[in-house]
């Protein structure tokens, strides 16, 4: 993509805008005020049905993909780029005339080039794929917010998720129904609380069972049945849309629970679990039972990758550290088969999964947990195999031994 840039602009930012633009992760135009379209990825052109060929003769433009109903709506959105303080047009919904004649609804936004005023990149979401707007703007975020933050001059994703202006630019994620949010979450407590009567039922049948083991397992049925109760009431009040009651949390303490947790399952998988906790670690203020679910969730989608490898292959390495009292940073490390890297972003989108009989709620409830936090959450593929998944979180300035 060759854009012609008004002043000196940093070369990472042209090299940020211009890898999502080749990636194609979302359609992008480069438009000029003339209404004229200088250049389109792939998305762009596969979603409107022209070619390359077309840009360079001219064919393809704005008036001609705009029907006539919708030209006040560019007009604005154009004047509004033009003329505010912030460079970038509020999301709006209009359709497009693709080549072959037929219309598609699409969700369009932009922002003007750095440094001028006739000229910009926009994106357009194709609504056929998605129920409403916000949940096709919820899909593309993560890069909408790569894109605004280069073309804004913005040093990394917070400052465009802190940013109120941004913001207050973009529809609100929308929550799965309440039902597949509980039927998800239930899972898991549900299946431990079995998996420990299997357990005790194994130890009955022997002559002289370990009464020790057995108080231990009942003890965690009944931990696993209070926590199902409490997810049974978080989801009910976020129905009711009651405040949540925030604590101070160890999040050492929190993993090691999780962790204690998940043991009957990492040890029936053969898994070889590696903990690394930190000392003198600052203290974050949040939703405890949230961010418990927040790691077993994660530590059951390592324990679903792993099963894709061999017994003697399957490592986890779950580890907590801070960062200069600002931040807590959680990483659980797999040597599964990774991710591919085309759905490093979407396995975090509401009811998409890469698992057989998946839901496709786990991940993106986690990043909603996460978020609600003011943190952040996301996944890499390691260099030898696997896959990470990184948690960042505020801390609320104090320090626990």
């Amino acid at each position: 993509m060759e854009i012609e840039w008004a002043g000196e602009e940093p070369a990472h930012r042209r090299g940020k805008i211009a890898d999502l633009f080749q990636a194609s992760i979302l359609p992008l135009a480069v438009w000029h005020v003339d209404r004229r379209i200088r250049d389109a990825n792939e998305a762009y052109l596969k979603l409107v049905g022209y070619t390359r060929g077309d840009i360079s003769t001219g064919t393809l433009t704005c008036d001609r993909l705009t029907p006539i109903e919708y030209l006040t709506l560019d007009e604005q959105a154009i004047e509004q780029l033009r003329q505010g303080k912030s460079g970038i047009c509020k999301p709006f919904q209009k359709e497009y005339i693709r080549r072959d004649g037929s219309r598609i609804p699409v969700l369009v936004g932009g922002a003007l080039l750095p440094n001028c005023k006739n000229a910009g990149i926009a994106f357009a979401l194709d609504l056929t794929k998605h129920s409403s707007a916000q949940k096709a703007l919820a899909a593309r975020e993560g890069a909408i917010a790569v894109l605004y933050a280069a073309l804004l001059g913005k040093q990394g994703s917070r400052d465009f998720e802190t940013s109120t202006l941004l913001r207050d630019n973009l529809t609100c994620l929308e929550v799965p129904e309440p039902s597949a949010l509980l039927a998800h979450e239930i899972r898991q407590p549900l299946g431990t609380i079995l998996a420990n009567a299997q357990s005790a039922q194994r130890l009955l049948r022997k002559r002289t069972p370990n009464l020790g083991e057995l108080k231990a397992i009942v003890k965690d049925i009944i931990a696993e049945d209070r926590r199902a109760s409490q997810l049974i009431d978080r989801v009910r009040s976020s129905v009711l849309k009651s405040r949540q009651t925030l604590d101070l949390v160890n999040i050492n303490t929190s993993v090691s629970e999780a962790l204690h947790v998940m043991r009957h399952e990492l040890a029936a998988a053969g898994i070889r679990n590696h903990v690394t906790l930190a000392r003198d670690l600052p203290m974050v203020r949040g939703d405890r039972g949230q961010l418990h679910q927040l790691f077993i969730n994660l530590l059951s989608n390592a324990c679903e990758a792993l099963n894709h490898i061999g017994p003697a292959f399957r490592r986890l390495f779950t580890r907590v550290f801070g960062d200069d009292k600002s931040w807590v940073w959680i990483e659980i490390r797999d040597s599964g088969p990774g991710i591919p890297s085309r759905e490093l972003e979407s396995i975090f989108e509401p009811f998409v999964s890469t698992k057989a009989g998946g839901m496709g709620i786990g991940l993106y409830i986690c990043r909603a947990i996460v978020r609600f936090h003011g943190g952040r959450l996301w996944a890499t593929n390691n260099p030898g195999g696997g896959a990470t998944f990184h948690v960042c979180l505020p801390t609320a300035g104090i320090t626990v031994d």
